[in-house]
């Protein structure tokens, strides 16, 4: 479904994404907002200073549909198919060539303000994604291409060549096309990056391919040898089922099937798969985790991987964790120094830590995560701020400050966010009609209260399909990367 709207073709949103130490936040009028550490600029606010409080970063007034932050800088697409990437740049992981205003670069490496790639560095067709991993993108375009930049020596940009582990220099500045037949000429509708693998999946059908760093078997494949280019996960290795939707972490992926059921493999040293096992070792194939039978009766709907912990959402729109727990980033209970050091099977984090609301998107950064409610509202929690010498807080991860544990700063139960630091603006694309709307329009159609209403000579049943939330979807993205975006709170 495509819609004009304010002049924009699409209306859509992924709301949230978290780095190592930084988060970025979109509101649902398509400005970004970021927190957290800015040695690099990966904060995109034109400087690097680090930050305790949201900031707006400036995209020329472009409305923004979704972010994503890797490692150590950041990225953006905007409503006219325009990318958008800042932050560390040594390696060329920013996609922009040459192509950095000097204003915008902090030392050698660092551009501290978004700078647009141009559209014909992606073969002239708009961008529709992107995923970060550690100084590398991958891009996806509305053709069905996707489009890699930044360094490769794990084979992460999936360009094809000799397989193996080198760290010559094979890192690129400028966005280059995976082969589509690598593919298999299918047209793919949602990627995802991890610290060195990458994901596709196809549009239509779900069929999964991975690539790069397999050193803990995060890519699925049964071996532990890196893949140079994307190769497609064998026909009924997730109990004949379609994935339908998927995310990478550092070393760990994660899929959910059409079926509701998660699957995951990689490392499970901090018991961030999932799966119990008694060894810290790692899965080389993806295993099933759980559905309905795992989540309280709920079917999976989406995950999120971080650096030491995973998220999982549920169709009753319930947040479950698994990972490591000596430290606060599971949200599910409070720190102490007797606490287990990971949780292997995932655990419920209680609705009224987060306000009894309905949670539609989550987040997982390296140690800290994040969700976004029903309504717009921002929760954080996890290891936040980094105290200096003299006690000062040098920065937070989480929007706030929080007290000292352990020698670290950190909040162990999920924390709402103060609506005033985003101006107010509701967070994501997904939200429930207001009452006082529907009361407003009903009035509107009434024959004698109605009479001077705007929409007074519109088509009760036009209006009636105006009602159900916005859930606009871009052209030729796949469902799963709909509920991503947060059109759609069911696979």
């Amino acid at each position: 479904m495509c819609l004009h709207l304010r002049g924009r073709r699409f209306l859509w949103s992924m709301s949230i994404s978290l780095g190592s130490a930084f988060t970025l936040v979109k509101t649902f009028d398509g400005e970004v907002y970021s927190f957290g550490c800015n040695e690099e600029g990966q904060l995109g606010l034109g400087h690097n200073t680090n930050q305790i409080l949201p900031g707006r970063l400036n995209f020329e007034n472009e409305h923004v549909d979704m972010v994503c932050a890797g490692e150590t800088h950041g990225a953006a697409v905007s409503a006219d198919g325009s990318a958008w990437t800042w932050g560390n740049n040594n390696r060329g992981g920013l996609g922009l060539g040459g192509n950095v205003g000097e204003p915008h670069v902090f030392g050698d490496y660092f551009v501290v303000c978004p700078q647009r790639i141009p559209c014909v560095l992606f073969g002239n067709s708009p961008a529709l994604m992107v995923a970060c991993g550690n100084q590398f993108t991958l891009l996806l375009t509305a053709d069905g291409h996707v489009w890699g930049s930044g360094v490769n020596y794990a084979h992460q940009l999936g360009l094809g060549g000799e397989e193996g582990f080198s760290f010559r220099n094979t890192a690129t500045d400028t966005l280059t096309r995976i082969n589509p037949a690598s593919f298999g000429d299918t047209a793919i509708g949602m990627i995802a990056a991890g610290k060195e693998h990458g994901m596709a999946l196809s549009r239509e059908g779900g069929v999964l391919w991975t690539w790069g760093g397999n050193t803990r078997g995060e890519l699925g494949l049964g071996v532990l040898c890196n893949k140079s280019g994307p190769t497609r996960l064998p026909g009924g290795s997730l109990g004949g089922s379609a994935v339908a939707f998927m995310d990478a972490g550092n070393c760990v992926s994660m899929l959910v099937t059409v079926d509701g059921v998660v699957w995951s493999c990689g490392s499970f040293f901090y018991g961030q798969t999932g799966i119990e096992h008694t060894t810290p070792e790692c899965v080389r194939v993806f295993q099933r985790v759980g559905g309905a039978e795992l989540f309280g009766g709920h079917a999976a709907r989406t995950v999120s991987c971080g650096g030491v912990f995973s998220l999982i959402v549920t169709q009753d729109n319930s947040v479950w964790s698994c990972g490591k727990i000596n430290t606060p980033s599971l949200g599910t209970q409070d720190g102490h120094p007797d606490a287990p050091y990971y949780r292997q099977l995932p655990t419920l984090i209680q609705r009224h830590h987060l306000g009894n609301h309905d949670i539609i998107v989550v987040g997982a950064g390296s140690n800290h995560a994040a969700a976004v409610t029903a309504e717009g509202v921002v929760y954080t929690w996890g290891q936040g701020d980094i105290i200096g010498n003299w006690g000062d807080v040098i920065y937070s991860s989480l929007g706030y400050s929080c007290p000292p544990i352990s020698g670290y700063s950190g909040q162990w139960r999920p924390r709402a966010l103060d609506p005033a630091l985003f101006n107010f603006a509701r967070i994501g694309a997904w939200h429930g009609t207001c009452r006082s709307d529907i009361i407003a329009f009903a009035m509107g159609l009434h024959r004698r209260l109605g009479v001077n209403a705007p929409h007074y000579d519109l088509s009760p049943e036009l209006l009636y399909d105006m009602f159900p939330d916005v859930q606009v979807s871009p052209r030729g993205t796949s469902k799963s990367f709909r509920a991503l975006l947060g059109h759609d709170h069911r696979v």
